[in-house]
């Protein structure tokens, strides 16, 4: 059997590429082996470049890490601080010590909406006191004279408050009311004290 093929002259039969084929092929791959160097040659780069901003980043958190650790303060320091603060908070805030009671008997008997201003030591004029102490100057603010006339009669009620004075001072605005100032002076006998 034949086919038409057999029938055209031999210089027919060739199957010819033009040469311009050829030059466009080469010229293709040629731009494609040098476009996969030149994005071989970048991603290496870019590897490159990630590991040395990575190393920095470690070698600069390893620095802060330190650095902290640094500004942390001795364990035992603190441990010492802390044990002489309990010791301290102890020895001042026992149930048995005269500010302890005397702060549990004014806080029985204030109402919610007074304030302390004041504590002196009716001796010196001073906010300071000596440990055998045990006369007060309390200045009060309370907001009415009600309140000041209740505040009064449960303190002379109280056995540990003995030679109380009572003396009202002026209205004064505090914060967004008034209120009426209140010095009041006694001798705190800690011996009739009660703890809470």
């Amino acid at each position: 059997m034949t086919n038409s093929f057999e029938f055209l002259p031999a210089d027919d039969r060739r199957i010819r590429t033009p040469k311009i084929s050829l030059a466009i092929f080469l010229l293709t791959a040629s731009a494609f082996f040098v476009g996969t160097f030149a994005l071989h040659s970048y991603s290496v780069g870019l590897e490159k470049a990630y590991h040395e901003a990575s190393g920095r980043v470690e070698k600069e958190t390893i620095g802060f890490i330190s650095h902290a650790a640094q500004l942390l303060p001795n364990v035992a320091a603190i441990n010492d601080l802390k044990e002489k603060t309990q010791y301290h908070n102890l020895e001042m805030g026992d149930k048995t010590s005269v500010w302890t009671k005397l702060f549990n008997a004014l806080d029985a008997v204030m109402p919610e909406d007074s304030v302390i201003l004041a504590i002196e030591n009716p001796k010196t004029g001073k906010m300071s006191f000596a440990a055998t102490d045990r006369q007060f100057k309390i200045r009060i603010a309370l907001t009415s004279i009600d309140a000041a006339n209740a505040i009064y009669m449960k303190l002379a009620a109280i056995p540990a408050i003995e030679s109380l004075n009572f003396t009202p001072r002026v209205e004064k605005q505090h914060q967004p009311q008034q209120s009426l100032n209140v010095d009041l002076e006694f001798t705190f006998n800690e011996t009739y004290a009660t703890s809470p």
